[in-house]
């Protein structure tokens, strides 16, 4: 996981000036709660929203929007079960399984290496964010 432009306390300033400006304030308390250091502010313009729902509805999406990025990633084995070339291949859309969970990522990256004595070697990798 990455936290590193995650925004999870989010000012979202509306029409107005000054005291007369309506401001809504939108929060994700459980991000929040994972640590001590945790509040991360952000400021979301809504000038062009007419109501308070408007500007809370583009706090919210400014806070989505910099939610934590989770990364999957997996270097390929080619096996007997899952053969390259005939099962899978790069660009392909492929389910990995790990830690009880369930991902779909694209097959990104295949490397073919032929030593001197004909041996080919295979270095694949497939990402997915969510």
């Amino acid at each position: 996981e990455d936290h590193s432009e995650e925004v999870n306390y989010v000012y979202s300033g509306g029409q107005g000036i000054q005291a007369d400006r309506d401001v809504q304030e939108v929060s994700d308390t459980d991000r929040i709660g994972l640590s001590i250091w945790n509040r991360r502010e952000g400021f979301a313009y809504a000038t062009d929203m007419t109501t308070a729902a408007g500007v809370l509805s583009r706090g919210n999406a400014y806070m989505e929007q910099y939610r934590p990025i989770r990364t999957f990633s997996a270097s390929l084995l080619d096996s007997d079960q899952a053969r390259y070339g005939i099962d899978w291949q790069f660009g392909d859309r492929i389910t990995a399984q790990y830690g009880g969970q369930e991902y779909d990522a694209m097959v990104d990256a295949v490397i073919i290496t032929v030593d001197e004595t004909g041996q080919e070697t295979l270095d694949t990798r497939a990402e997915v964010e969510f």
